[in-house]
């Protein structure tokens, strides 16, 4: 067997004993980053029940990650009972203090008419406080609204706009949305080339998806060349979009504080599932 993955796992494992020393003597940003490395198993076991405690403590204290960490902890039913009204109260009290993630999340839960009455409009607002602080999932959203015309006038301009912000924060929802534009000529002349650029962009990402999609396109513009697409002749079937994610606890370093106090930072979502269906997606 190889030893590869040992110098990391001794790194979580040093990283923990330091968060945990600092989470017991009080400190609220120690007591989110602990409640990471239990949410994530990163030099600990995972323990939901354990990372949802440590998220409450330091949310009481007012951090504005654990309070958002928390929310999706309701939101999933993990470590805690499923709750939606409980993720939106976590949710609300870190986006009304300017916390991106959480301001993505709480438009994500008004889409959804989950926890909240549903509204187009509040989902938009949301979706566009964290956006403008450079939240990729909440670029993808607020885009898909746009696209759809839904709690504000449809404009695929202005959809192709935040997609591409989401894009060049390598958010692969964003790209794929994006590619689906160019593909069929929403807001955009069609470019089949440029579609299979970002599917490649979105494939190299990790989506496999993606990469078959690409692969699609590819062999119908080798089989049937540009101009039978251009002349409306036989064209390889259209993509499907990607809607809106959610916001979810950022990725632990060792060497860096993994608490994440800033609210524009990259975030990721994690889980996979289904992300074609209509519809938003937590950030």
């Amino acid at each position: 067997g190889t030893a590869q993955g040992t110098p990391a796992s001794t790194k979580y494992a040093a990283a923990v004993r330091r968060y945990a020393e600092a989470a017991h003597q009080g400190l609220a940003e120690a007591q989110c980053s602990l409640g990471i490395m239990f949410e994530q198993g990163r030099g600990v076991d995972p323990n939901p029940g354990e990372a949802a405690r440590w998220y409450r403590k330091a949310a009481y204290q007012g951090d504005l990650a654990a309070q958002c960490n928390l929310g999706t902890m309701y939101n999933d039913g993990r470590g805690v009972p499923q709750s939606h009204a409980e993720a939106v109260r976590w949710y609300a009290r870190a986006a009304n203090q300017g916390y991106a993630r959480a301001q993505c999340n709480l438009g994500y839960k008004y889409d959804q008419g989950e926890g909240v009455p549903q509204s187009d409009e509040e989902a938009v607002g949301w979706y566009r406080k964290a956006a403008e602080q450079g939240n990729p999932s909440a670029c993808c959203n607020l885009a898909v609204m746009f696209e759809q015309g839904r709690g504000v006038a449809q404009s695929f301009a202005n959809a192709k706009t935040w997609y591409e912000q989401g894009a060049s924060m390598q958010h692969i929802d964003s790209i794929v949305n994006l590619a689906v534009m160019y593909e069929t000529g929403k807001g955009v002349a069609v470019d089949l080339g440029r579609a299979v650029e970002l599917l490649s962009q979105a494939a190299d990402l990790g989506d496999r998806d993606a990469r078959r999609d690409a692969g699609r396109l590819v062999a119908a513009l080798n089989q049937e060349g540009r101009q039978a697409h251009e002349e409306g002749g036989s064209s390889p079937a259209p993509l499907s979009g990607r809607f809106p994610v959610e916001s979810q606890a950022p990725e632990p370093e060792p060497e860096l504080e993994p608490h994440s106090g800033s609210g524009g930072g990259a975030t990721t979502h994690l889980g996979g599932g289904a992300r074609r269906p209509p519809g938003c997606r937590l950030s």
